[in-house]
């Protein structure tokens, strides 16, 4: 019975692993499609842009469970064996523990960095207030 389930926790193990790892690089692929490169963009695009981020914020805390799971079978597996696959089973779970903790940080900086396109400094002169003269447009000064 104990060796039945433990081939069971390897099945789940890898089964749970290989859909993190496909949904991580799909939310990777969706962070980039979101990600605005002209701030000066239309604000329905920056809207849109916005919405589908703070969706994949939302998500990626929400496979924080599974990736707990991940790491209680690991854990449970490692403790009954070693070698080469149980290093690779901790390298795995590490792996995806890593990438959804950087992706998440990630959408919050994008977002962030949006937020400040939508609402620019107030102290900053806008398009409209800077006459034609030599003061570069207020769009052209970098973020702080």
């Amino acid at each position: 019975a104990g060796l039945r389930r433990s081939l069971l926790q390897c099945q789940d193990f890898h089964q749970l692993s290989q859909d993190l790892l496909l949904w991580l690089a799909s939310a990777e692929n969706r962070r980039q499609k979101a990600q605005v490169t002209d701030p000066d963009a239309d604000p329905r695009v920056l809207l849109e842009c916005q919405e589908e981020l703070m969706r994949l914020e939302k998500e990626l805390g929400e496979r924080q469970p599974q990736v707990n799971t991940l790491r209680e079978i690991s854990d449970s597996l490692l403790v009954k064996g070693h070698g080469e696959d149980y290093i690779e089973a901790e390298e795995k779970v590490h792996v995806i523990e890593k990438k959804l903790k950087q992706l998440l940080e990630q959408v919050s900086q994008d977002l962030m960095s949006l937020q400040g396109c939508q609402n620019p400094d107030p102290s900053l002169p806008s398009l409209d207030e800077v006459d034609g003269g030599d003061q570069p447009p207020a769009a052209s000064t970098p973020a702080p």
